[in-house]
């Protein structure tokens, strides 16, 4: 996850899974940005931002896939932000449980709309900005309703209709057509 520390604590800002870029927010900046740090077991490769420019002559359709995920979790975030203040704790938790689903399917990670849940009650209430008593609250509260269950870290969504009219998201459609995106460079060689 990346998070910031702010003098007594930390600020969870994004929850990352398997395959994701993380850091990209330091990639202009002489420090990082974020500190990440790992819940699970990982493997983490560095890419330099000499190997990272090549993409753009070398494999330019790639380099801009990349730019666009980047800018869907800039997207993603700004709209975290703008929820965090305005919307329920019930209606945050929603968000966050279909958003980790969602980002899970393609890793099939998700079985019968179940995953295990790969972060704590703790960093849930942090990365949405409320108190762990409150999320355990509201997650026994969705439980109880029938829109969930949980077993231990397997979270299945049993009400999905009821959670999306929950969850303040905006309906986002990731650019598919890729006709936009610039052609390779005759004889480009594998990025190394």
């Amino acid at each position: 996850m990346s998070a910031r520390h702010l003098g007594e604590g930390r600020q969870i800002v994004k929850i990352h899974l398997s395959g994701e870029w993380m850091g990209t927010t330091s990639m202009a900046l002489q420090n990082a940005a974020e500190d990440l740090i790992a819940v699970t077991d990982v493997t983490v490769a560095k890419v330099s931002l000499e190997r990272f420019s090549r993409l753009f002559s070398e494999h330019p359709r790639l380099a801009m896939r990349i730019v666009l995920s980047i800018q869907s979790e800039e997207a993603e975030l700004i709209d975290r932000m703008l929820t965090s203040r305005r919307h329920s704790a019930e209606s945050r938790v929603a968000a966050f449980l279909l958003d980790v689903r969602n980002r899970l399917r393609p890793l099939d990670q998700v079985a019968n709309n179940a995953f295990d849940l790969p972060v704590t009650q703790v960093d849930i209430a942090d990365l949405l900005g409320l108190t762990a008593v409150h999320t355990n609250r509201v997650l026994r509260s969705l439980t109880e309703q029938g829109y969930i269950q949980r077993t231990g870290k397997r979270i299945a969504l049993l009400d999905e209709a009821a959670l999306s009219k929950l969850a303040p998201r905006r309906a986002r459609e990731p650019m598919r057509d890729p006709s936009w995106l610039p052609e390779p460079s005759l004889g480009a060689s594998a990025v190394g």
